[in-house]
């Protein structure tokens, strides 16, 4: 191969080692060990292939690309939700923290009209009303209840340095968290921005939005997760979250 398309081998793996990471953290945490193995295994054959491009091509490891958060134990009392499809298994106290938005870009940015016009595309592509959406207006990107309408400001756009599942979603999958995650629930007596809605606006944008790829669904359901790990909650996989995760 070239050099050019050893590098992108070599970025391809470590992609890859991050996902398994990911899903041996979640796997872990599930007591499923069976699948800690399957990604143990899987991350030292691809650190192997990654190495020997290396040794082979001379092109630089670089294994802080592998590397992903360690993402924090939960606790609590076992309660039974009826609910949110009865898979939240153990609660406790909700934080206060405010859980609406990952780093991402800066909310700061404003958008050009070519990312505009890329945006506009993705809004096509899930079938989307664009009239409900809103360019470079609003404190974040958002769903306003009340106007509804979707607000799309510079942190739309991910941030592939992070590897936070919230700062690597797409600007596709962000809107389909917003449209079809936050929309669907207009009214919801669930309060904005709560763990609860942002976990069911995840959850939801990745069973029902078409035109999504597996990997957007994958950290759709990667951030649904994280936002009830924040809250300090543990969320039982049903079988969809299992064949997003592992499959």
């Amino acid at each position: 191969m070239t050099g050019y398309e050893a590098s992108q081998a070599m970025r391809r793996l470590e992609t890859e080692v991050r996902k398994q990471k990911d899903i041996r953290t979640i796997a872990r945490e599930s007591g499923d060990k069976e699948q800690v193995r399957r990604c143990n295994a899987r991350i030292k054959a691809c650190k192997a292939k990654y190495a020997e491009i290396s040794d082979i091509t001379g092109i630089a490891q670089e294994p802080k690309r592998m590397s992903v958060p360690r993402m924090p134990k939960t606790g609590g009392n076992p309660l039974t939700s009826a609910g949110n499809g009865g898979i939240i298994e153990k609660s406790r106290s909700i934080s206060a923290k405010n859980m609406s938005n990952g780093m991402r870009r800066s909310v700061f940015h404003e958008l050009s009209d070519p990312e505009i016009q890329s945006l506009k595309e993705d809004i096509r592509a899930i079938g989307a009303d664009e009239s409900k959406f809103v360019f470079n207006s609003g404190e974040a990107t958002s769903y306003s209840d009340k106007h509804d309408i979707v607000f799309v400001k510079g942190d739309v756009l991910p941030d592939p340095s992070s590897t936070h599942p919230r700062d690597l979603l797409s600007s596709r999958a962000a809107l389909a968290h917003e449209y079809y995650g936050h929309r669907t629930h207009r009214g919801t007596k669930l309060k904005n921005g709560s763990w609860n809605d942002e976990f069911r606006a995840s959850y939801i944008a990745a069973k029902i939005t078409p035109n999504l790829s597996t990997e957007e669904r994958r950290y759709l359901i990667l951030d649904a997760l994280e936002r009830a790990k924040e809250a300090g909650v543990t969320i039982k996989h049903n079988d969809y979250i299992r064949r997003m995760l592992y499959e």
